[in-house]
């Protein structure tokens, strides 16, 4: 029995033969969709982009699946242009993952949502009359939610989400946050909006962090779940960001895994590190075990931050850190005072081992090789 179903670029050259065919006969894929026999738990749809599809083909297939107990879909675009959602797709009701790329998300006047979804991932997903928001206070359970660096095309109302009570995975880029200001207030409002959270990955680009009266020393809020904190695009070269990633740190009890991915807007000379909120005499201890930092080039802001790290972390394990070679200060000799500087620094923990890889810009990839 099949219950796994994968339409990708080798099942389309399969079915139709190589590609450039000057006409694709789609009743093969019903043909074959019919002699299917039981449930077909999951489906992946890639859609390669030099191949050209009719939406009422694809939502010919999706009217198929509803009836099969459908519970994952993945509906990958790869075109420039965003395809739009199959109708039959919103009346897959026993849905509990979906992700998808490159689409118009323009369900139909009866759809009230997806009851039993448990993960939603978007990638470039266009909401045009049907909001965000609307789409996960329809989805109850939701328990895994990301919206990627260039993720959703439309803001995203932190009341809304705030709603998803069972959520422990939260990935958002922050540009996307319909707020007025973006401050280390609001960010702390919303991730701790969800007392079950276990994972939070935050995208900083393309959004400027405002700073505050009386900075964000009252913040009371904690995060007593969160065990893995993603935070890409920091620029280490703005002592608020640097403070925001050490606060975050701070409030989160159980936090083990921690990495960091730097950016720096504009190649602008770092500011000195502002130590005020995380001085010798108020120290915390993290349960950190494993620390990421990519994309470092070894300015006077990443020295802090790690020197406080592994200052409060007596349970580390490694801290991996990504040199970007083509940024590094000092020049060529900036390698070697760099890593001359992290073996003065004191370590709480007799067992973190430092661990310096190269790393560039366009290879996000790297940091999950140190996990």
């Amino acid at each position: 029995m099949l219950s796994q179903l994968v339409f990708d670029e080798k099942f389309f050259k399969d079915v139709f033969g190589a590609p450039g065919t000057d006409s694709y006969d789609w009743r093969n894929v019903i043909k074959f969709l019919l002699s299917l026999r039981g449930s077909i738990t999951k489906f992946t749809l890639r859609l390669p982009k030099d191949m050209v599809f009719d939406v009422e083909d694809i939502n010919h297939w999706f009217l198929f699946l509803s009836g099969k107990e459908i519970k994952d879909v993945s509906l990958i675009n790869m075109h420039e242009t965003p395809l739009k959602l199959p109708d039959h797709l919103f009346s897959c009701l026993e849905l509990k993952c979906l992700e998808i790329r490159d689409c118009y998300f323009c369900p139909p006047l009866s759809f009230r949502g997806f009851p039993n979804l448990l993960k939603l991932n978007l990638l470039r997903v266009h909401f045009e009359s049907y909001k965000f928001g609307e789409l996960v206070t329809c989805c109850p359970v939701l328990e895994i939610l990301g919206n990627y660096v260039d993720g959703l095309l439309g803001k995203v109302k932190a009341v809304e989400i705030a709603q998803l009570d069972n959520l422990k995975s939260l990935s958002m880029s922050l540009s996307n946050l319909d707020t007025g200001t973006l401050t280390s207030s609001s960010i702390f409002q919303l991730v701790g909006s969800f007392s079950k959270l276990q994972e939070v990955i935050l995208v900083f680009l393309n959004c400027k962090l405002l700073a505050e009266a009386g900075a964000t020393k009252g913040i009371t809020t904690t995060f007593p779940c969160l065990e893995i904190l993603r935070l890409w695009s920091v620029d280490c070269n703005k002592d608020i960001e640097v403070s925001l990633v050490l606060k975050m740190i701070c409030c989160s009890p159980k936090l083990q895994k921690l990495q960091i991915v730097g950016t720096y807007e504009n190649d602008v000379p770092p500011i000195a590190p502002c130590s005020s909120d995380f001085n010798d005499n108020t120290m915390w201890r993290s349960q950190l075990r494993s620390v990421v930092f990519a994309c470092s080039k070894g300015s006077k802001s990443e020295i802090y931050l790690i020197k406080t790290l592994l200052a409060c972390s007596p349970l580390l394990k490694k801290i991996a850190i990504g040199l970007n070679t083509s940024l590094m200060v000092d020049g060529a000799d900036g390698r070697l005072q760099f890593a001359e500087k992290l073996l003065k620094l004191h370590r709480a923990s007799t067992m973190a081992e430092i661990d310096l890889f190269y790393f560039s810009n366009w290879d996000s990839s790297v940091p999950y090789y140190y996990w």
